[in-house]
């Protein structure tokens, strides 16, 4: 992790956003549109901002907090507590504090509904 040259930029907006209380709408957003900023070979900074825009966040505070080394010191400190819990990708699932391996939306249903029965 990070996995493209975009995810950086995409957790600092969705850190941004959160900040503004709006974490829950950019993160769908980045996750609708991850075809358009998932596989760019350059991070490309001014598409998160259209983004903010396009929800209506105030673009002032929203490039404060991207732009804050503070917002970029949890999205690090994230990763490796991520990394050292055995997350290597996302999505990553864990049941009762263990990786989950998933292939499919059946294998993670199977698992719950026997951990649930067990």
């Amino acid at each position: 992790m990070p996995l493209h040259a975009s995810s950086v930029n995409a957790a600092l907006a969705a850190e941004a956003a959160g900040e503004q209380g709006r974490h829950e709408e950019i993160s769908d957003l980045l996750f609708t549109r991850q075809a358009e900023c998932g596989h760019q070979q350059t991070a490309e900074r001014d598409l998160f901002f259209d983004y903010a825009e396009e929800l209506g966040l105030d673009a002032a505070q929203f490039e404060e907090d991207f732009d804050d080394p503070a917002t970029l010191a949890r999205i690090e400190r994230d990763q490796v507590d991520g990394q050292a819990a055995g997350v290597t990708g996302t999505p990553t699932f864990f049941l009762d504090g263990a990786p989950l391996p998933v292939d499919s939306i059946d294998d993670l249903e199977r698992a719950l509904t026997a951990a649930l029965d067990g």
